[in-house]
């Protein structure tokens, strides 16, 4: 149950990371070789490339928000687990009103995330996430990412 619980907390990790802009506690998800494999873009490899991904897409100036439900852990090993959570993703460019909130739009993703988790000397990481997309809404902000995943 411990392990269960440190590897969807590194789902939840992932997610506040992202939405909140900080690049340090997102690449620290994951393995020093983990990778991350988002449809339509090469795979991100290693702590390197996935900072890189997560500063592209923060260059965007757009405000995220991942909601992450359902998740399932499956302990394999001692070092080894494997996972699914479903997401759904909200992102706007809008201006920020004078209370700091945004218009709502339809999701941009909803979806699932397929991990792979391993135990490393730094505790419980990612070592392998791939986003499946089940509804995806087309915009200029998902064109725009896909756009700068693909450019690396």
């Amino acid at each position: 149950m411990l392990i269960e619980h440190q590897c969807a907390r590194l789902q939840t990790a992932y997610a506040i990371a992202a939405d909140q802009g900080d690049v340090e506690a997102f690449v620290q998800c994951f393995a020093e070789d983990g990778v991350v494999e988002v449809p339509g873009s090469p795979a991100f490899s290693g702590h390197a490339a996935i900072r890189a991904s997560i500063v592209a897409l923060g260059s965007l100036g757009v405000t995220y928000r991942h909601v992450i439900t359902n998740s399932l852990i499956t302990v394999e090993s001692s070092d080894r687990a494997r996972g699914i959570c479903y997401l759904v993703t909200f992102n706007s460019s809008a201006p920020a009103d004078d209370a700091g909130s945004r218009p709502i739009e339809d999701p941009g993703t909803v979806g699932e995330y397929v991990d792979r988790f391993v135990r490393t000397s730094a505790g419980w990481r990612i070592g392998h996430r791939a986003l499946r997309r089940v509804f995806r809404r087309e915009d200029a902000v998902v064109r725009a990412a896909a756009e700068l995943a693909r450019r690396g």
